[in-house]
């Protein structure tokens, strides 16, 4: 078979795979596992989070849900700067827990955010949030 046949079969499996593929010097193809998802989460998909409710007075308990973080990895959770709680990463990056809003959140009308970073991939998510 020709290189150039060898590279359009090979470019044709890279169209098809999901994940980071290369073809090496020697004209295989190397697929790197840790990059290949099942889900519509990956290397490079960013993390998401959603609050229960995008207003809520001092205090008041905030469900957050969290996803496409690391598997198994601890996501610290903030409300503005303030570290409110942290959750650890399901198999699929997902997670669920629960935060109060603390007193030092800003005053109420003034938007800020409920934030989630992942302490070994470094993603991070942010919902728009307001203390009433």
């Amino acid at each position: 078979m020709s290189e150039s046949g060898f590279l359009a079969k090979a470019a044709a499996v890279v169209t098809i795979v999901s994940g980071i593929v290369a073809i090496n010097e020697a004209g295989w193809i190397n697929i790197f596992p840790r990059f290949v998802t099942s889900s519509t989460c990956g290397f490079a998909t960013p993390a998401e989070i959603t609050a229960s409710t995008d207003r809520a007075p001092k205090g008041a308990a905030v469900t957050v849900h969290g996803s496409c973080f690391d598997a198994g990895e601890r996501v610290v959770i903030r409300v503005h700067v303030t570290e409110v709680g942290s959750a650890t990463a399901d198999s699929a990056g997902k997670f669920v827990q629960e935060i109060k809003v603390p007193q030092s959140a800003p005053p109420a009308g003034f938007p800020t955010s409920i934030i989630a970073t992942g302490r070994s991939s470094i993603k991070t998510a942010t919902a728009p949030f307001t203390t009433k």
